[in-house]
């Protein structure tokens, strides 16, 4: 079940950004500078490309099949980024955009279709409002971490 979280072969970055300053640049960057050897699918809707990875305006124009969806995209946009994902074939989803039940009930409930909806296709969700994921053995960085660990010596 967590094959695709701390494993997956194909990471779109929904919100990917060419500016420094932006989490989704920050996604990008980890991802790219640890070597993941997958395929990192940015969603960005003006960029060819991200540090050198060719953008996409959509999971529909990839058109391929995707593992693991990091979400940093505005708060409005996230329902149906969550939609794409799984259409997308995503076994696992990455929110990492805030403003949910943090903020009340509003956003609490915006939460539960979240939830409600990943739940309905067997998906599972980490967030929102959260860092995202590392695994130092699998090269793969989806964080927005300035910093990373070094891998853990093989016994």
């Amino acid at each position: 079940m967590l094959e695709t979280l701390l494993y997956p072969r194909t990471v779109a970055v929904i919100g990917a950004s060419r500016n420094p300053e932006k989490v989704g640049y920050a996604f990008m960057h980890n991802l790219t500078r640890t070597g993941f050897e997958g395929t990192i699918v940015p969603i960005n809707l003006e960029a060819p490309d991200i540090l050198g990875v060719k953008c996409y305006k959509s999971l529909e124009e990839f058109g391929g099949k995707i593992d693991l969806s990091v979400i940093v995209v505005g708060g409005k946009y996230v329902k149906q980024s969550v939609q794409d994902s799984i259409r997308a074939g995503a076994k696992t989803i990455i929110v990492i955009t805030a403003g949910f039940k943090e903020v009340g009930a509003k956003g609490a409930e915006a939460e539960q279709e979240l939830v409600a909806l990943c739940r309905a296709a067997g998906v599972r969700m980490m967030g929102p409002n959260c860092l995202g994921v590392l695994n130092t053995h699998h090269k793969m960085n989806a964080t927005f971490a300035p910093s990373v660990p070094r891998p853990a010596r093989s016994r």
